[in-house]
């Protein structure tokens, strides 16, 4: 009986190092309940609708379209 490699291992290629992603810094003034607009790098699609930025409150919440401070 003789076993066969599954797969063969190849040194990795500069093509298959991922880039490091881009930081985007947002300057926050302060204060509670309030969103801030967080451009995207790509567009997402979400319920049919594409956005390239989405609003993030101080609170944790993320929305699309509209800030939301509560």
């Amino acid at each position: 009986m003789a076993f066969l490699p599954l797969f063969f291992a190849m040194p990795a290629m500069a093509d298959d190092v991922p880039t490091e992603p881009v930081v985007v810094v947002v300057t926050t003034p302060g204060g509670d309940d309030t969103s801030y607009q967080i451009p995207l790098t790509t567009t997402v699609t979400f319920d049919g609708v594409q956005y390239s930025s989405v609003y993030a409150t101080t609170n944790s919440v993320i929305t699309f379209g509209n800030p939301d401070g509560t």
